[in-house]
């Protein structure tokens, strides 16, 4: 997607529009770890407590399983609502007595100091989703699906925080991203499936250049150039089902993020030029392996299902936003001092020290009428970031979830269709078991902490069998 404008009669005070155009360029820039990875991909996945692994019959295989699109042997649709209500709390303790001499502790609940915290929102997402097995030569042993991930908010919108500033580092504005996921899968014996896919994001990249003349205070001409451009990684699965009844699942996730590059350079008459550059890496999602078993039993009719999830986070990079300022131009090397005036060349990237994780899952699906399935499912998901005692508040927890959902299927009185429809409602609370910090450095500009909270989430799903 690109953007282009000029003018050149605009008579605006030079300095204001050349930090309206910085302003511009930084909004699209914190969310981590993948939005269908901490709240699900549908209502179903979600009452299970995501432990789908091998057990995952619809068009959420696209993430969780690629081989189980061969599961369905009929084209399979499905459309759903998701909504997420975030009541996180970040409590502060008071770093100074009143004479600003001395270390206090046991205050909470009063901010003192000027660095805010970031806040995460409430949230609305359609996601969509579809399989197609292959008939003819290939007798439905092969079928490709897709899915996506729709906010509606916003189409693409993530965050660049100040690493001083309180922030919870898996949550943040993740929901507020497109995402898109797809595959193939084969089936060449009854018993095994495979499959390989995709995930999709997209880099941001682009320059800002402003020529302006100095003495009339004006812009000879201004242009914006923003490209957007798709960012994929790969995806695989494998599903054996050695004895009836019993299903193994396997899936690796390859890591992914969204790179944002955006130059401004201003050009002041010939005297000097102003390049400031701004950049970062966010919305990462680290590299993840995990191993699923699901076991049906007939009488009474249910399904147990477990997942366990390695995460590999001591990947991932350093998501505060890279800012560096070079003056250039006949004035500033003249006068010698084009390099002293320099700044943010020399910046040390953060290191964050994440660990990589084991998060296991377990569900539960018991049918007690032909048109009705209840389901329960819990997850634990450990941090993997370490206490913030230093300069960053990269907040996170480790967080427990707990599951609960009801499908219902519904044939048509009209006979419109010959399969039922499905409806599926799943619900999820997350809760982040609250963390202390306490600051090394006795001046910290933020201080003593306790972080915290729980996230509510609830989604309801329409599946078409056709």
């Amino acid at each position: 997607m690109t953007k282009r404008g000029s003018s050149n009669t605009e008579y605006l005070d030079q300095r204001a529009l050349f930090f309206v155009a910085v302003a511009a360029v930084v909004v699209p820039s914190h969310g981590f770890a993948g939005v269908f990875d901490v709240y699900g991909f549908d209502a179903r996945a979600m009452g299970l407590g995501q432990a789908v692994t091998a057990a995952v019959d619809d068009y959420s295989a696209t993430y969780y399983n690629v081989a189980a699109l061969t599961v369905p042997k009929q084209i399979t649709f499905g459309i759903g609502l998701h909504v997420a209500f975030p009541q996180l709390y970040v409590d502060r303790r008071l770093p100074f007595c009143s004479d600003g001499a001395e270390r206090c502790g046991g205050q909470f609940g009063q901010l003192y100091s000027t660095i805010p915290t970031a806040k995460s929102e409430t949230f609305a997402g359609l996601n969509l989703g579809v399989i197609s097995p292959l008939g003819g030569w290939f007798q439905n042993r092969v079928a490709v699906g897709f899915g996506l991930h729709l906010p509606l908010h916003n189409l693409l919108r993530a965050e660049a925080l100040d690493p001083a500033k309180p922030q919870f580092y898996m949550y943040g504005s993740l929901p507020d991203t497109f995402a898109l996921v797809g595959g193939v899968a084969g089936e060449p014996v009854d018993w095994l499936s495979f499959g390989i896919g995709f995930q999709v994001l997209a880099d941001m990249a682009g320059e800002v250049d402003l020529n302006i003349d100095t003495l009339s205070g004006t812009f000879e001409s201004t242009e914006l150039v923003v490209d957007v451009k798709p960012k994929a990684n790969l995806t695989a699965g494998l599903l054996v089902r050695p004895v009836e009844g019993l299903a193994v699942g396997l899936s690796w996730r390859g890591d992914l993020d969204l790179v944002f590059s955006l130059p401004v350079v201003a050009k002041l008459g010939g005297l000097a030029d102003i390049v400031l550059d701004i950049g970062g890496t966010v919305l990462y999602t680290p590299h993840q392996i995990t191993l699923g078993l699901s076991y049906r039993i007939p009488e009474p009719s249910l399904l147990l299902s477990a997942d366990i999830s390695y995460s590999m986070w001591s990947f991932a990079g350093d998501p505060s936003p890279s800012i560096s300022v070079d003056l250039q131009g006949g004035l500033v090397e003249g006068l010698g001092v084009g390099t002293a005036l320099d700044v943010g060349k020399d910046t040390k990237s953060i290191q964050l020290g994440l660990t990589d994780t084991w998060s296991p899952r377990v569900g539960l699906e018991w049918e007690p009428l032909h048109w009705l399935k209840l389901r329960t499912g819990y997850q634990f998901r450990p941090t993997p970031a370490p206490v913030q005692s230093g300069p960053t508040n990269y907040l996170d927890n480790h967080a427990h979830g707990v599951g609960f959902g009801a499908s219902f299927s519904f044939f048509d009185p009209f006979e419109a269709h010959r399969t039922p429809i499905e409806v599926h409602v799943g619900n999820s609370f997350l809760l982040l078991s609250p963390r202390k910090v306490d600051k090394s450095e006795a001046h910290d500009p933020v201080g003593d902490l306790v972080h915290g909270g729980f996230i509510y989430s609830a989604s309801l799903t329409v599946i078409h069998r056709y």
